[in-house]
């Protein structure tokens, strides 16, 4: 790989912003936090459920490799390359500042596959906005099981949950339905606009022109390959999978009377947790969703506050060995792909600093 002229390092002012909002999560969620009933908790875990959760969240990782041969144009990849591609990028994405996963994922497919980088870039772009339909699907099949007003309360009126329980599903419907619609007349006419727009400016056999239309194999190949419904099935039936497997995690904290926090917030609650925490990770944070992990669980579990006593401790002991759970799990998933895939740790390195990856499309 060659030699970057600009290394992306802890200096650089997008790194601080995403320390400086991880650092005000972990004070806004840890607060009030009393540490000695926190550590008390964490004493009186249940691990039979943080095990027993492990092939619920290993299968996910693999159906997210499988899943992803949906969004690649002409793939005849093993799921083995795909999977070693994702969890090599969640691997990135924890170890890196910046979220650069996405573009370690990339170069490593592209660099096993010689397919091209931009190719396989706009698949993951394809999938990301898949995976933000779902959960708008799975937010509005929680949203009636769930005291929103309480949320509201909590975080003030301006808050997105003010809106009321009807207008907010209303909302994400609205949201998950345009997305699909847009994605979908993007994918049937984009093609079409980008080849007049070229010809117009007699761009159409040019460098930009190839760039282009790489980019739309890798957007267009769900609506293309009439896969469209099938991959809407699997993005939501995985993501099922995910909130499924942390519902089994919740049983891993007891709670008196109750059983345990799982029992506390069902299924639904469980649902609405993952829909939370994956809002709460869109924002800027240190590498891993430090903080903003632990803050997004604190808010998912407000509705929730008023159904056991002294609850505030176990909901932050979860928040801890939840955030543990997934980092470490995809550490150890991401480091056996990393030496499977015969990688040397130097070009993770180089593409995360902002090395020149484009030649890891080239190569086969």
């Amino acid at each position: 790989m060659k030699a970057s002229g600009r290394r992306r390092t802890w200096t650089d002012p997008r790194v601080l912003l995403g320390i400086a909002i991880s650092l005000i999560a972990i004070w806004w969620t840890f607060r009030d936090a009393d540490f000695s009933a926190v550590g008390g908790e964490l004493a009186h875990l249940r691990w039979r459920f943080l095990f027993g959760a492990f092939p619920l969240y290993f299968l996910s990782l693999l159906l997210r490799g499988y899943r992803w041969t949906y969004f690649i144009p002409r793939d005849n990849s093993s799921l083995r390359n795909r999977y070693n591609a994702c969890v090599i990028g969640f691997l990135a994405t924890n170890l890196f500042p910046l979220r650069v996963g996405e573009i370690v994922r990339a170069f490593v497919f592209a660099r096993r596959s010689g397919r091209r980088l931009i190719e396989i870039l706009a698949t993951i772009v394809t999938e990301r906005i898949f995976d933000l339909i779902s959960l708008l699907i799975l937010a509005i099949v929680s949203f009636p099981f769930i005291p929103l007003d309480r949320i509201a309360a909590e975080l003030g009126a301006d808050s997105l949950f003010a809106l009321g329980r009807g207008r907010l599903m209303g909302f994400a419907a609205a949201l998950a339905g345009g997305l699909l619609i847009a994605f979908i007349l993007f994918c049937l006419f984009g093609r079409s606009v980008l080849t007049f727009l070229l010809a117009r400016l007699h761009w159409e056999g040019g460098r930009l022109a190839r760039f282009l239309n790489t980019l739309l194999d890798g957007l267009e190949t769900p609506v293309k390959e009439r896969t469209l419904f099938k991959v809407l099935l699997w993005s939501v039936g995985i993501w099922f999978l995910i909130c499924l497997t942390y519902w089994v995690t919740l049983y891993s904290v007891p709670v008196p009377v109750h059983g345990s926090l799982a029992q506390i917030v069902g299924l639904s609650g469980a649902i609405f947790m993952q829909v939370v925490i994956c809002a709460g990770i869109a924002l800027p944070s240190a590498p891993g969703f430090i903080g903003v992990w632990h803050a997004a669980t604190r808010v998912a579990f407000i509705p929730f506050l008023d159904s056991a006593p002294d609850l505030e401790s176990k909901i932050l002991a979860y928040a801890v060995v939840a955030h543990l759970y997934s980092y470490l799990l995809t550490i150890a998933c991401g480091l056996e792909a990393f030496v499977n895939e015969g990688m040397r740790w130097s070009e993770m390195r180089d593409v995360s600093e902002g090395g020149d990856e484009g030649d890891g499309g080239e190569r086969r």
